[in-house]
């Protein structure tokens, strides 16, 4: 059977074996599979599916493998960072079976490979025939979103492939009893033989959350695309532990319609979709709340009043939610360090959330407008504090102390700053990153010369 857990409304299927397994090699119970009436089993798919079985089990083993224990640590933390919060449970078989599963087919290793393109190179010689062949088809296998078709009672789904158009018949007599058309499905198809079956656990959301989780995806691949990365099959083994996080969390919100009472009863949104919603906001995702205030209330004036009560809300958070250099897209990996980096010093120096944000947003707008090659993350960390002390105008940050605490040289710290002042054109109370007010706000009225002076006061 495949048992579908059901967390706020996100549905995470689950493969289990109870009972007397199949002896097709499938894994499910025998009854599930080969045992029910009216059903031919060839036996060349027979030790298709023994192979796919023994594969599985053995690309588990090679990453287990305490060499990669380092690779398979800094991968689960990627993985986890991209869920919210209250999905993050390591103790969830579901959540770290299918983080273990994209660890092995779509997280590239230090060397650039995947897990299972290093198991085929290091194993080719002694493998199967049978296991080189699924092999082949798996490596090109990615997590995609699909759409559910059609049921076939005992037999499995036939499922649409909503990003790339294709379709496929997979067959799973247990899923077939769980799931209805129109579901919308994150999952990894394998192929099999001459079938397909589903890789392992997935993700369900109801059929109304398609064109919004489609949207986002479609969004991204296009910024994607825009920095040349690659097509479908490079984005998607690339950010498939992002669009883990969007389904996950759009998982969340697909319950709301249940948290309401009768239609025409007093509008009371209950904390849970007051919380959520505002997550969304705070996120920038308007259309998902677009979307679902649309699919909840009809009448404008409640979908207006539900909309004013998120926003104060919003507003009410902001203050507290916690600073994330993930906030922004960094084109390179060494800028996101920096930025982790200086979130880190600036809490340790006592600075609040609101001045953390605006030291990212100079850096992130530093290296859109600059694109500068990092050959030591540490002294652009150090010039990057220095510049928000000067805007900040804390006097205890100095070039020197920076120097000490980050082991380079002052010239080099004061050389980087110049930098950024140039490319940003920085003034002393410069209102896109210091949270000072310029000082004597009404100069304007009375001596606009000199206003305008003291506004290009240069850092």
């Amino acid at each position: 059977m495949i048992p579908v857990r059901r967390e706020r409304g996100c549905r995470q299927i689950r493969r289990v074996v109870p009972g007397r397994a199949c002896p097709c090699g499938s894994g499910r119970d025998f009854l599930e599979c080969c045992g029910h009436g009216g059903k031919i089993v060839f036996l060349s798919q027979v030790r298709w599916r023994r192979a796919a079985q023994g594969l599985r089990r053995k690309l588990g083993e090679y990453a287990d493998r305490p060499a990669l224990a380092w690779e398979a640590a800094k991968a689960q933390d990627l993985y986890f960072h991209c869920l919210n919060p209250e999905l993050v449970n390591t103790d969830d078989e579901v959540t770290v079976e299918r983080c273990f599963e994209w660890f092995i087919f779509d997280y590239p290793l230090s060397d650039g490979r995947t897990i299972i393109e290093a198991f085929l190179q290091e194993n080719a010689d002694r493998i199967s025939f049978h296991e080189l062949v699924l092999l082949a088809e798996w490596i090109k296998a990615r997590s995609s979103l699909y759409e559910v078709r059609q049921v076939r009672p005992r037999e499995g789904l036939l499922i649409r492939d909503i990003l790339r158009s294709r379709e496929y018949f997979v067959t799973d007599p247990a899923a077939s009893a769980e799931i209805v058309p129109g579901t919308i499905l994150f999952m990894r198809v394998l192929k099999v033989g001459e079938e397909y079956e589903f890789s392992t656990s997935g993700l369900a959301l109801p059929a109304f959350c398609k064109d919004i989780i489609h949207r986002r995806v479609l969004r991204d691949f296009r910024a994607f695309q825009q920095k040349k990365r690659g097509g479908w099959q490079r984005y998607l083994q690339l950010r498939a532990h992002k669009i883990n996080g969007w389904v996950a969390r759009l998982g969340l919100t697909a319950a709301i319609p249940q948290l309401f009472g009768r239609e025409g009863a007093e509008y009371s949104p209950s904390p849970a979709l007051t919380r959520y919603l505002a997550n969304l906001l705070l996120d920038e995702e308007h259309e998902w709340v677009d979307h679902l205030v649309r699919h909840l209330r009809r009448a404008a004036p409640e979908r207006e009043r539900l909309r004013r009560l998120i926003l104060r809300l919003a507003a009410q958070e902001k203050e507290r939610r916690p600073v994330d250099a993930g906030d922004y897209h960094w084109s390179h990996d060494a800028y996101a360090e920096v930025a982790r980096q200086v979130v880190r010093s600036l809490r340790a120096r006592g600075y609040n959330p609101e001045q953390t944000r605006r030291a990212l947003r100079l850096w992130h707008d530093f290296c859109v407008k600059r694109q500068p090659v990092l050959r030591k993350t540490a002294a652009w960390v150090a010039a990057v504090v220095y510049a928000m002390g000067r805007l900040e105008l804390d006097s205890g940050v100095s070039q020197q102390e920076l120097a000490g605490e980050y082991g380079v040289a002052p010239s080099t710290i004061s050389a980087h700053f110049r930098s950024l002042c140039r490319t940003l054109s920085l003034t002393a109370f410069d209102h896109r990153y210091s949270t000072h007010r310029l000082p004597l706000t009404d100069l304007a009225a009375t001596d606009p010369l000199l206003a305008k002076l003291l506004e290009s006061l240069k850092l």
